[in-house]
């Protein structure tokens, strides 16, 4: 049985590829090894997060720009537009009908792209 699990996710800013996940994979596997540690021990799994995952770092904010964001905000109210602006204090959302909604990160409860 397996009673230790490592969960790795890689990401960029171009994506990761599933070859890149499996040289990470191996890599880890040969330095657990090289330290002594019996990989039979342990569950490696090397990933991406997922498109679906909640937005959190302004360089994610800034790798989705033009695609549509639904967003919760601190009191649950649910936004959602499309992504035209990121800075390091806030985004810029345009709603439809020439709105535009400015949304500072410290109001936002989750973010997610939709797919």
């Amino acid at each position: 049985m397996h009673a230790n699990r490592i969960d790795i996710y890689l990401d960029g800013d171009n994506g990761v590829n599933i070859k890149e996940c499996g040289q990470v994979s191996k890599y880890l596997h040969r330095r657990l090894e090289e330290q002594g540690i019996d990989i039979g021990n342990y569950i490696v799994e090397v990933s991406s997060p997922g498109i679906d995952r909640n937005l959190s770092e302004l360089r994610e904010f800034k790798k989705n720009v033009g695609r549509k964001l639904q967003i919760k905000n601190n009191q649950n109210k649910l936004i959602k537009g499309q992504l035209i602006y990121a800075d390091a204090e806030k985004l810029l959302l345009a709603m439809g009908n020439n709105k535009r909604e400015t949304v500072e990160y410290v109001h936002i409860k989750e973010a997610k792209v939709v797919i």
